[in-house]
């Protein structure tokens, strides 16, 4: 079990190269510090597991998706997405992905309702038109690092 006093120590590597010798390099590291300092317990786990033992003190699965999604029409007659998470989010806001019709992927931002918890998205001339979009798709981390999808399916969509 972690102590209050616990370190966490995680590395990579984000370009082309070989990570195996930075790895080895690292071990090495820590091989040295263990010989300079006995007393310290280091032990070897995942990134999200060991972050989840230093700030939580403890390591659980989500047991479902934080994220929910309604659709209505509103302004204008316009459909708007509202986007709800039942805790805080690790983000602002989640990722928005919009698949056309013809198959172009997009990002877009939400509008803030609540930051962290609550988001909605109007579908209208200033965005994307409702019947030009054939997938929506939503992601987000929650506060213990855990992905959280949503993608849907316009045609399964009543507006």
């Amino acid at each position: 079990m972690f102590e209050t006093d616990s370190c966490l120590m995680a590395f990579t590597n984000h370009d082309f190269r070989d990570i195996a010798p930075d790895v080895v390099n690292v071990i090495e590291m820590i091989k040295q510090a263990e010989k300079k300092f006995p007393n310290v317990n280091f032990q070897y786990m995942e990134a999200r597991e060991a972050m989840n033992m230093c700030i939580f003190g403890d390591y659980k699965e989500p047991s479902k998706n934080i994220l929910s999604v309604s659709f209505a029409k509103k302004q204008a007659n316009n459909p708007v997405m509202t986007v709800k998470a039942d805790q805080p989010t690790f983000g602002p806001q989640p990722f928005l992905a919009i698949e056309t019709a013809d198959g172009s992927a997009y990002h877009d931002n939400l509008d803030f309702q609540e930051p962290f918890r609550e988001w909605t998205y109007t579908f209208d001339e200033h965005s994307f038109e409702w019947k030009a979009i054939n997938r929506i798709g939503l992601g987000t981390n929650d506060l213990r690092g855990f992905p959280h999808v949503k993608v849907k399916n316009i045609s399964e969509i009543a507006v």
